[in-house]
């Protein structure tokens, strides 16, 4: 699993680089939680900017085909 959002969104947008549909699926295990907790604890977001972006992802409404689009470059500004 990518350490940051942005790394995440690295990986999703190889998917996309043949111009073809793709299906991006992440999975984590029991063993990755500590590894994930000691990046919390490094150069990250503050606790309340995490927050907020999860609202606009809970938010949001979906494409018609079921997605949802973000515009990662204005949502790293904010």
């Amino acid at each position: 699993m990518p350490k940051t959002l942005e790394n995440y969104c690295q990986e999703v947008g190889r998917a996309g680089h043949d111009g073809l549909l793709s299906t991006c699926l992440m999975f984590l295990s029991v063993p990755d939680i500590p590894i994930l907790e000691r990046f919390c604890c490094g150069d990250t977001c503050s606790k309340r900017s995490l927050h907020l972006w999860l609202q606009e992802v809970v938010l949001k409404i979906p494409d018609r085909d079921g997605t949802l689009s973000f515009n990662n470059y204005q949502q790293s500004k904010e």
